[in-house]
């Protein structure tokens, strides 16, 4: 019996060891090998290694067939443009007469629109001229005539005359009067000044202004004016208001028993 056992215990250990199991990995197709352990020597699987597929990549050989230029292809000429003549003809010629005629006709148009513009220019400011106020001053009478020889105190009565086309507004009239000798130099500190209230005068429609001298005359003033070795001077300014602002005219006379006489001095306007 102990013979028939190591028999069998040999031929046992003779025999060929079992195949391991494999399996199946659903991506490739293939087997793996599974192996049994026993329980005391099992340890946690690691995890498949991934199978990597080498892809290589052909060059594409329909485009560069179709980049690479055909041998049967021809490169196509482009003709020379036909050559440009610069050559003037007579209708450039007569463009050129024209354009030349009408510079002209256009810088003596110019020059007469000029001359037009001038003319109605100066039509409007003589236009203006001759509606603008213009003060005047002109006497009544001879002073002496009229109150020289009985009260012995002279008033001159001067008129203030528009001679314009409208109205003078707020003329301010100012006099100086004194009795001066002959020939005449100047007005002195002794002048009586008088400065009088805003009036208005209309064309053609004169006023009277007296200007007095404020005074009795002494009997040797009396002498000499009636010998023409003084005279009685008065000066006169007005302001006014009239078309182009405001304006002003100066004027000056000298009196004595036989007459009048205008002193150019004082004789301004604007």
């Amino acid at each position: 019996m102990k013979l028939l056992a190591l028999a069998v215990l040999w031929a046992v250990m003779q025999a060929t060891p079992p195949v391991p199991r494999q399996t199946i990995n659903p991506s490739t197709g293939t087997g793996q090998a599974v192996q049994n352990h026993p329980k005391s020597n099992k340890k946690p699987a690691e995890p498949p290694s991934p199978i990597v597929q080498t892809v290589s990549t052909q060059p594409n050989q329909n485009s560069n067939a179709s980049n690479s230029p055909k041998k049967d292809e021809k490169p196509i000429e482009i003709g020379k443009l036909p050559a440009v003549s610069v050559s003037r003809d007579a209708i450039d010629y007569l463009g050129l007469g024209l354009t030349f005629i009408l510079l002209i006709v256009g810088y003596f148009g110019v020059r007469a629109a000029y001359r037009t513009l001038t003319a109605i220019e100066a039509q409007v400011v003589a236009q203006n001229e001759s509606l603008r106020a213009r003060m005047t001053v002109g006497f009544y009478d001879n002073p002496f005539k009229r109150n020289m020889q009985e009260t012995f105190s002279p008033t001159i009565v001067l008129k203030f005359i528009n001679t314009g086309g409208t109205p003078a507004y707020k003329i301010i009239p100012e006099s100086w009067i004194e009795v001066c000798p002959i020939p005449f130099s100047d007005f002195t500190d002794k002048a009586v000044y008088h400065k009088g209230d805003p009036i208005i005068v209309y064309p053609d429609n004169p006023i009277p202004y007296p200007v007095p001298l404020g005074r009795t005359l002494t009997d040797d003033e009396k002498k000499l004016l009636w010998s023409t070795k003084c005279c009685i001077c008065i000066r006169i300014r007005l302001t006014y208001e009239t078309i182009g602002g405001e304006k002003f005219s100066d004027f000056a006379y000298a009196s004595w028993p036989t007459g009048m006489a205008i002193l150019p001095k004082y004789y301004n306007a604007n």
